[in-house]
């Protein structure tokens, strides 16, 4: 089985892994990030009244909800 590895999770790789994922199934995909959570960076003006920790999703909760998704294989 080829192996892909994206380098970063922000919304480039983000992108990336889902679309390898619907295109080519049979990828061992994998994501290498410095951290643990994506920040959603359109919502940043918004930590002016709510920390900035409630805007990272972790990247196991991101492969969950896509794993969920219908028509995500």
């Amino acid at each position: 089985m080829a192996k892909v590895v994206v380098i970063g999770g922000g919304y480039a790789g983000l992108a990336c892994l889902i679309d390898l994922a619907k295109k080519a199934p049979q990828l061992e995909l994998h994501l290498l990030d410095g951290r643990a959570e994506h920040c959603k960076v359109p919502s940043l003006h918004k930590t002016f009244t709510k920390p900035v920790a409630e805007f990272l999703v972790p990247y196991a909760e991101l492969t969950q909800l896509m794993l969920e998704k219908p028509g995500n294989g």
